[in-house]
């Protein structure tokens, strides 16, 4: 294939993944969106009923406050059915979407059985083979969604103390739980910001496997550039980078994001970082060299391979 070629594969195989993310993420919301109802139902058909109230407010006493310890068996219950079910079809989408990156490698011998040896991907998302989930994992720790259970039991509490009516206990819980039109609910929350960007990942994890497979050295900073692009990927997109100058560099770009974060930062699996809809296509050097001559040759003196 010639250079131009490639950058057209690329792209459209970058777009391809893009648009198979969009829809696994849609899925994904609409099942949290079930799934924390039903934890609202649950919580209002097994707490509720033991609670005391005079004069329609919750009495504040020990009795009301010993009701709360009943809502551990209650969410564990919600995490046996709705929330397994849910992250089930979770990874499940987890890897088919990243099993897509074979889409960019159609003339490299062996690059759809690397891609869809999900074997590496499993381990790091911490699954089986049957879908079973390890305890501590990235899955594991989605699916016990314990600082939810936490957050849950101190609004309860809070209620009960502060002797709140019940019908706007009902009312506020609801609002908490399930959500609002002006804030997502609290399951929502916990899956916004430690599962759905997940998909990217695992894109890229797989990737990368498909790459050590090839002996691939190089790659493409494939996707296009729109308005809400960030500058880090607005300078790099469409251009050719060594894995070992992305590796080495990209961490130190004035324009990355999320440096004061905290949150480690690995190049080639969080590029942009958060949501970051651009992707890498690994090329081989004669590839790179097609593309960009001058950089391949600037890059080879420069670290020494």
């Amino acid at each position: 294939m010639t250079a131009k070629e490639i950058i057209q594969q690329s792209e459209a195989a970058a777009e391809k993944i893009s648009e198979a993310i969009d829809k696994a993420t849609a899925q994904t919301e609409r099942d949290v969106l079930a799934m924390q109802k039903a934890l609202f139902d649950l919580i209002r058909d097994e707490i509720l009923p033991r609670l005391a109230t005079q004069d329609g407010q919750i009495q504040p006493s020990r009795a009301n406050l010993v009701a709360v310890s009943f809502l551990d068996a209650i969410f564990e219950t919600w995490k046996r059915n709705e929330a397994a079910r849910a992250t089930g079809e979770f990874v499940r989408r987890l890897l088919s979407t990243a099993q897509l990156v074979a889409g960019y490698y159609t003339t490299e011998e062996n690059a759809e059985q690397l891609a869809t040896d999900t074997t590496f991907l499993q381990s790091a998302l911490g699954v089986d083979s049957s879908g079973n989930v390890q305890a501590g994992s990235i899955i594991g720790g989605i699916l016990a969604a314990g600082q939810v259970l936490e957050n849950i039991k101190r609004s309860i509490v809070s209620a009960i103390t502060g002797g709140q009516p019940i019908r706007q206990f009902l009312s506020d819980m609801r609002a908490y739980i399930t959500g609002t039109d002006q804030a997502d609910g609290v399951v929502f929350r916990h899956w916004k910001g430690n599962a759905l960007d997940l998909f990217n990942t695992a894109t890229e994890i797989q990737n990368d496997q498909v790459r050590q497979g090839l002996g691939l050295g190089w790659f493409l900073y494939a996707g296009d550039v729109i308005k809400d692009s960030r500058e880090f990927c607005i300078k790099k997109a469409g251009k050719v980078f060594a894995v070992v100058e992305a590796d080495k560099e990209w961490p130190k770009d004035p324009d990355l994001i999320g440096k004061t974060s905290g949150i480690p930062y690995t190049p080639r699996i969080d590029r942009g970082r958060w949501n970051c809809r651009h992707r890498i296509r690994y090329i081989s050097e004669e590839l790179a060299v097609q593309i960009d001559p001058k950089k391949v040759n600037f890059v080879k003196k420069k670290y020494g391979i």
